[in-house]
């Protein structure tokens, strides 16, 4: 009788076999169903980590991935005195501060170590694919549309190679995209309102200029979708606001707090709007006599010119003032050359060559990392897709405002400042969600009315005459002048840095053969002398050199730390140092350099 209670207990408590299997042939179909209706995205995911890391294993064996140069090495000393206890820092922002404190997360958990940051980026770059296949998904309500949008991404060469930077972009696409993904739900909650808010504010504090886009958005919020009440409108406006707000108030209260002024994100806005607005402006960076091209050195450079013009001591935010008063006033007496300047950085929008201060893509997948050689998507390829991508949204523009305008805040941004490349990136991922949607148009109309009748709707007309204009467009970007000598230039520095002397050297000389007429690279030349132990040659070659330079040059030579030295030297032995040069101490193509 007992046994029979026992077994009986038993079979209530096991289920049958045939139960359990079933749960589990359950268990594996939900699976099995996830992954079916997530596909696209997963394989996404899956090509761009391949692609990324592909890039990123050939990209750390450079010496570009080694130690970062110009803006990249102001944030990585920023992100090192952040997390050596200075967080708070000491005085008002001159650069926006968001990314160097993303780096300072880094520095203090695997300290100087650069490889878990490329890492990071990597992981970011894969993000934002996965966020342009989301938003062209929920605009177009097509997963196809997005997969193809989301592949042109990850393929865009400038995308992969300035996510291997350390540069803010990187970050700043990710918050933007993030902002557009959250801000096109149908109807979003408290907590995506404020999600959308703090990514918005995150945003801003990164790229001060998309303040300019808070506005368009709240009209945005306010005639999209239905409202209960104004009151109910009213506090989905507050919901995304607030967040904003609240963190851009964070960083002006704490510039006031370090110098007693108010500045709201950065106060290098008015400079660089002079920059890219006077006399001598040519729509790209313009160096203003008297401020260093280093940003390190930009601040101080400024504040002491904008006080010697007034005469007098001023405050942070109204050196920034005076310069872009500056600006203004070149605006108003030159208003021909400046509509000539603006129409200059349009174009340069519509244009596939490289104009940057820094890095250039051609010159690196030239010489040293191979893997940017995979065959990417250029601008070429981008510009008929997003013209006809464009036409498209005009045609469903309701669909589409929220994406018009972050693209116009972007090229608005280009339009007010200067150009560079790197600023263009951040519109790029709208170029390419209208390049997927018309691409997907395109192929889908010519499955269903057929080639012929494909041919001559017009989204089909404007990628062919687009597609005509690229052409031209190409011819016109190869006669523009490719800067190598200033890449070796920079080659050498970082090589010297990484005390490859003779890898320096080499590059210094390649610099100096490739523009005669630059003495700069004989100073890289004397250090790399100095530190052979060939002191003599050294300081002849800075002595021969130095009187040479414009003022500007002379400034960034004595700024120069790592040739104090040679000029220590100099000042032990000047009775010592020959007058005359041996022919073995000068470079290749400095035998008469004459500027």
């Amino acid at each position: 009788m007992s046994k029979n209670k026992n077994l009986k207990k038993r079979n209530r408590q096991a289920p049958p076999a045939s139960t359990e299997a079933k749960r589990h042939s359950n268990r594996w179909e939900s699976i099995s169903e996830v992954l079916k209706s997530n596909a696209l995205p997963l394989i996404l995911i899956v090509i761009s980590l391949i692609v990324n890391m592909t890039v990123l294993a050939d990209y750390c064996k450079s010496p570009f991935a080694k130690d970062p140069v110009w803006d990249a090495n102001t944030y990585w000393k920023w992100a090192q005195e952040i997390t050596s206890g200075n967080w708070l820092g000491s005085k008002i922002f001159h650069q926006t501060p968001l990314y160097p404190y993303f780096l300072s997360f880094f520095v203090l958990i695997f300290g100087k170590a650069l490889i878990p940051i490329y890492l990071a980026q990597s992981l970011l770059s894969t993000g934002s694919a996965l966020l342009v296949y989301s938003i062209t998904k929920t605009i177009s309500g097509k997963k196809v549309a997005g997969f193809i949008a989301g592949l042109l991404f990850v393929f865009y060469g400038m995308q992969v190679f300035y996510f291997t930077k350390i540069l803010s972009e990187c970050l700043s696409i990710f918050l933007m995209l993030l902002t557009t993904r959250l801000l096109l739900i149908e109807k979003p909650s408290t907590k995506q309102l404020i999600s959308a808010g703090i990514a918005a504010g995150l945003l801003i504090i990164a790229k001060p200029y998309f303040i300019l886009a808070v506005p368009l958005v709240l009209l945005y919020l306010s005639f999209h979708g239905k409202h209960d009440s104004m009151r109910h409108l009213f506090l989905r406006l507050t919901q995304f606001l607030l967040p904003i707000m609240a963190l851009m108030a964070i960083v002006a209260i704490r510039n006031y707090a370090v110098e007693k002024d108010f500045v709201l994100i950065s106060s290098n806005g008015g400079e660089n709007f002079f920059i890219g607005n006077h006399e001598k402006a040519d729509g790209v960076y313009a160096p203003v006599e008297g401020i260093s091209r280093d940003i390190e050195y930009q601040n101080e450079d400024v504040n002491q010119l904008a006080e010697h013009e007034t005469g007098h001591l001023m405050k942070r935010s109204e050196v920034s003032s005076f310069w872009f008063r500056q600006g203004v006033s070149f605006i108003r007496h030159h208003p021909k050359t400046y509509l000539k300047l603006e129409w200059t950085k349009l174009k340069f929008m519509f244009s596939g060559a490289e104009r940057s201060t820094m890095h250039y893509l051609y010159f690196e997948k030239k010489n040293i990392t191979a893997s940017y050689a995979i065959p990417f998507i250029n601008f070429y390829l981008l510009f008929p897709l997003f013209a006809a991508g464009f036409l498209l949204a005009l045609s469903q523009w309701k669909r589409y405002i929220l994406l018009i305008a972050f693209l116009l805040v972007n090229m608005l941004n280009i339009l007010i400042f200067f150009y560079d490349t790197r600023f263009m990136l951040l519109a790029m991922p709208y170029w390419i969600i209208l390049g997927g949607v018309a691409a997907w148009h395109i192929g889908q109309t010519a499955k269903t009315a057929g080639f012929l009748k494909a041919l001559l709707r017009p989204a089909t007309i404007i990628l062919f005459i687009t597609a005509g204009l690229a052409v031209y467009i190409y011819s016109s970007d190869a006669k523009v002048n490719k800067p190598d000598w200033h890449m070796y230039m920079t080659l050498g520095d970082i090589n010297l840095d990484l005390n490859d002397l003779e890898a320096a050297r080499k590059a210094y000389t390649q610099s100096s053969s490739l523009n005669q007429n630059d003495w700069m690279p004989v100073f890289g030349i004397s250090k790399v002398y100095f530190r052979k132990g060939n002191k003599d040659i050294a300081a002849q070659l800075y002595n021969e050199a130095f009187p040479n330079l414009k003022a500007d040059f002379k400034k960034m030579v004595l700024r120069d730390k790592d040739l104090e030295p040679v000029r220590e030297y100099i000042q032990e032995h000047k009775a010592a140092v020959p007058d005359n040069l041996p022919n073995k101490a000068i470079p290749v193509g400095l035998d008469n350099p004459h500027s």
